[in-house]
């Protein structure tokens, strides 16, 4: 036996802890199932005609007809090795006993049709699944094949499983797929022991070398020491002496340990033993993976009653019985695995359940069918989102304890025997339960009441001749008090309502205004009006024909001053509204101001808030867990405890799950499959146990890579880059350039009000800075910078009264070439001693070539320091194609340019409108994924102080969080 992991025999570890030893899967069962499989590949191939007898063997070339046998039995020990890196809970032995098979005839050069071992395997699998159902019974019925049908979903199903199954077999050995057979080293050590004179002495020997392949040994002892086994029980059979006494012994001419031998001899033995038909029908019956994990879940399938409760005595007896409605659900849903519905029946109830796996907790609730309860999901919902609020560290407690012993079944009574409490632990959930419940009782009974109510709708009522002749024929009084302009009112409203009055038709108890007219029949009653109006569509066209009002007159009116003047706006701007004081950054030590880091944390709720949001939640109740993720109770009933070695098939449904959490999170489709995939790749072959579940190896995983990604590869300090250039040595004739920033991105983002904030953010420093106004193209583009250098330089710096001369505009117009304009602001900032210069250029799509050069341009020839992406936060799979398309078409136009900027892309990002996502920041893992590059800043309002610092601590916690 191999002492290390040397190919092709299996290492110590392997055969001490198989993979299916480690999914719970006992050492007999496993050691049956791998006969079983290799007896399926024996039978296949003997309806397959793959099977050639022995005399046949000897008379023909071995390398020629002997192919057949030699792809049988290569596919056998491809089978045994497989099921040394791989679990009968992952891969069923049929699948792979075909797999193997169909791989074996290929490698031997005698390759199988496809159809044809689907076929033949379809037959073998329905004899077992007849011979299972029927072990039992003393006479069985007779076996009838029914074949399928070659478009029918069986045949697919299996071609696809066949193909897989290949695939798992290369991809898990390595590619390493070669096996030495013994049949030539059996014929010549037999010729040498001079045993070869009697057939039948050849034919049993050969017939123990056939029914090795059952068994593990060819995956563990090298051949000479298989022969040496096999001889040795054929001597036995029949008395042949052989010279056995040391040391002359005959198996040392082979090399082969006399341990080693009887070990073998030992493997090929108990395929002889009798089983019970008990043992045969849990070996026919556990076919397919999911035989295995059904089987599994039977075994551990134990639980622990956390808390119940029941509203009348009867239900109270029949919850504690074996006929209970939830014990029917374990037997018949759960262990099952069909947890795809989320509603079972049974004997008149109806049950309805929902998981927490992280927890192994179920939440239960049944009721009669008849009281059709339509407030139980919402119940199930928030009971589940209040009582995880509540208990979760006990419960998390609770269940490591459960998993701290490898192979320990806890059962209620020890649980509760050894130190767990539950009626302390769970004090004061029976009153929040009978508040949750009471709440969701009346909500339920006043949506009721309201379906029940009849519903008064609107009629229109028709206008009495009485409110006519008011209307149409003032009184003296009245008349009096109504000026001219009132009177053109009622006049304008009889004239519609006597041009509305045709469409009006009459009916018992309502009327229909015509949809023509959109009048009301109550003229001058501008309420009604108003919640009549339609909605807006095309403005009426007004022909003049009518007295003008005083409104057309206001309208109209250009004789007074109406203060729209830049001074007067100065005046009446208020600067408090400029900045958010509960937004103001600090100030360090040494006088400089910092901006906010921005913060994700959760705060205590009060019992009341959490069965508020308890309730909340349970407005859309999620659906159950998959059963992939679920794996049929295998996190429940039959949860694996130890240490376990992840394989891709352990972390395929946790790593789904995290890649939908991440899209929630609004992280781009394609970043989180593949944040996923390397989440998964560091974790494959990695063991996990006692207190940490794959959950929570997973989870820790997906924090580290994306920490890993959010890291900045170079220093985000902006400031710190500023004062040392300004701060540089230069020769005395060369004259210091201010530091450049140029903003760039898509329309609309927000690149001018965000680079004010990052303004106001120098300006607190002491810096002056010039902005450049290289949007030439917008309309308003310069107007807008203009107010912003107006409202900045009204600001104070540092307890000053004002910040003038610390900020100024420079702009030329419109339509003049961006790159000279941005050329001519640095040779400006630098004649005049600004500290910075901020570039702000017009909006730009991807995609589109020709401005995306013009960008390049002004890139290429002024060599900003740096370079700031201005993206949304709203963003989701948009923010891959956006930024890279980007960043690439800024470095291959730039580079194309020449220039001093040669081949410059992004330096960094400022993500807008971050305050309006809430938790979902993953397109700042988006931004830095595609590029490489970090977040300088984020922008969080409307006032010039809404301007935040990312941590990358908090940036995870808002991704991670639920």
């Amino acid at each position: 036996m191999s002492t290390g992991g040397l190919y092709p025999l299996a290492s110590l570890s392997q055969v001490e802890r198989t993979p299916s030893s480690e999914d719970g899967i006992p050492a007999d069962l496993e050691e049956d199932l791998r006969a079983y499989g290799c007896k399926l590949i024996h039978q296949a191939g003997i309806l397959l005609k793959q099977y050639v007898p022995f005399r046949d063997i000897l008379l023909a070339d071995i390398h020629a007809e002997g192919r057949k046998q030699v792809a049988v039995a290569t596919a056998q020990i491809l089978f045994q090795r497989f099921y040394y890196v791989s679990s009968m809970k992952s891969f069923g032995i049929g699948d792979i006993g075909m797999g193997a098979l169909f791989l074996a005839s290929k490698l031997e050069e005698c390759a199988l049709r496809m159809r044809d071992v689907i076929n033949v395997f379809d037959l073998l699998l329905q004899r077992a699944a007849h011979s299972a159902a029927h072990a039992a019974s003393e006479q069985p019925p007779a076996f009838k094949y029914a074949p399928m049908s070659y478009f029918g979903n069986t045949f697919y199903d299996m071609k696809d499983a066949l193909v897989v199954s290949e695939m798992q077999i290369l991809k898990r050995l390595g590619f390493h797929v070669h096996a030495v057979l013994p049949y030539g080293t059996l014929v010549n050590y037999m010729r040498l022991l001079g045993l070869t004179s009697r057939e039948e002495v050849v034919n049993r020997a050969w017939g123990y070398l056939n029914d090795a392949l059952q068994t593990p040994v060819y995956a563990l002892y090298s051949v000479p020491t298989i022969v040496s086994a096999a001889i040795l029980l054929t001597v036995r059979h029949f008395s042949i002496p052989l010279p056995s006494t040391p040391p002359n012994c005959w198996w040392e001419l082979f090399d082969a340990e006399w341990e080693d031998v009887w070990a073998v001899c030992g493997y090929i033995m108990r395929l002889y033993r009798e089983r019970t038909p008990e043992e045969e029908r849990r070996v026919l019956g556990m076919v397919g993976k999911k035989d295995v994990r059904k089987w599994l879940d039977e075994q551990g399938s134990s639980g622990l009653v956390l808390w119940s409760r029941s509203f009348t005595p009867d239900a109270a007896q029949l919850a504690s019985s074996p006929a209970s409605p939830v014990n029917s659900l374990i037997r018949e849903v759960l262990i099952e695995g069909r947890t795809a519905d989320n509603k079972f029946e049974r004997d008149g109830y109806a049950v309805k359940w929902t998981f927490v796996n992280n927890l192994e907790l179920i939440f239960v609730v049944a009721y009669q069918r008849i009281l059709q309860l339509t407030y139980v999901d919402d119940l199930l919902e928030a009971m589940k989102n209040l009582f995880v609020r509540m208990f979760q560290p006990f419960i998390t407690t609770f269940v490591a304890s459960l998993h701290a012993d490898r192979g320990t079944t806890v059962s209620a009574p020890s649980a509760e025997g050894v130190s767990w409490n539950f009626a302390k632990a769970f004090e004061g959930w029976d009153l929040l339960f009978d508040r949750l419940l009471k709440g969701l009782e009346e909500k339920a009974a006043a949506e009721r009441k309201s379906r029940l109510r009849p519903s008064n709708r609107p009629v229109a009522e028709l206008p009495s001749p009485h409110s006519e002749d008011v209307d149409t024929v003032p009184s003296e009084s009245s008349s009096t008090a109504l000026d001219e302009q009132q009177i053109a009112r009622n006049v304008q409203a009889l004239k519609n309502r006597l041009r509305g009055r045709g469409g009006r038709r009459g009916g018992r108890g309502m009327a229909r205004v015509d949809s023509g007219s959109g009048r009301d029949s109550h003229p001058g009653s501008d309420s009604d009006t108003a919640a009549r109006k339609k909605p807006k569509g095309k403005t009426q066209r007004k022909w003049g024909d009518q007295a003008p009002t005083e409104d057309d007159m206001a309208v109209l009116d250009f004789s007074h001053d109406k203060g729209s003047d830049a001074g007067s706006m100065a005046s009446s701007l208020n600067v408090q509204t400029l900045v958010d004081n509960a937004s103001l950054g600090t100030r360090t030590q040494d006088g400089l101001y910092e901006v906010k880091d921005w913060e994700f944390a959760k705060g205590k709720e009060s019992a009341d808030d959490i069965i508020s949001q308890a309730l909340n939640a349970s407005k859309t109740p999620s659906k159950p867990a998959p059963t992939g993720s679920l794996g049929a109770l295998g996190s429940m009933f039959a949860r694996l405890t130890g240490s376990k070695v992840l394989t891709h098939e352990d972390l395929k449904p946790v790593s789904e799950g995290m890649k939908q959490h991440l899209m929630k999170k609004n992280v781009a489709k394609e970043i989180a499959e593949k944040v996923c995939e390397g989440v998964e790749e560091s974790l494959v072959g990695k063991k996990v146990g006692g207190f940490q579940t794959t959950n929570a190896a997973v989870r820790q995983a997906l924090s580290t890579s994306i920490t890993r990604i959010l890291t900045p590869k170079t220093s985000t300090d902006l400031l710190l880059s500023i004062r040392e250039k300004l701060s540089s040595p230069l020769p005395s004739s060369q004259q210091r350039l201010p530091y450049s920033i140029a903003f760039v991105g898509v329309n609309g983002v927000g690149k001018s009000t965000n680079l004010s904030k990052v303004c106001f953010w120098l300006i607190q420093n002491g810096l002056r800075v010039l902005i450049a106004a290289c949007d030439t193209f917008r309309s308003g583009a310069v107007e807008q910078l203009r107010v912003h250098v107006r409202n900045l330089s009204m600001l104070g710096v540092n307890g000053a009264g004002d910040s003038k001369g610390r900020v100024e505009l420079y702009e030329r117009g419109y339509g003049k070439d961006a790159a000279g304009i941005a050329k001519e602001a640095i040779a400006y900032g630098r004649d005049n001693d600004f500290d910075v210069v901020l570039i702000d250029t017009a909006g730009r799509m991807q995609d589109n070539e020709p401005l995306m050069r013009a960008l390049a341009k002004l890139v290429a020839v002024n060599n900003p320091d740096k370079i700031i992406f201005v993206g949304e936060a709203l963003v989701g799979n948009e923010a891959v194609d956006q930024l890279s398309k980007f960043d690439r078409a800024l470095r291959d136009f730039s580079s194309s340019l020449g220039g001093i900027g040669k081949g410059r892309g992004v330096d960094g990002m400022l993500v807008t409108k971050w305050d309006t996502v809430d938790d979902k920041v993953g397109a700042a893992l988006s931004m830095t994924y595609v590029t490489g590059q970090p977040i300088l800043f984020v922008g969080t309002g409307q006032t010039y102080t809404d301007l935040r610092q990312l941590r990358v601590a908090n940036v995870v916690q808002a991704i991670l969080s639920d």
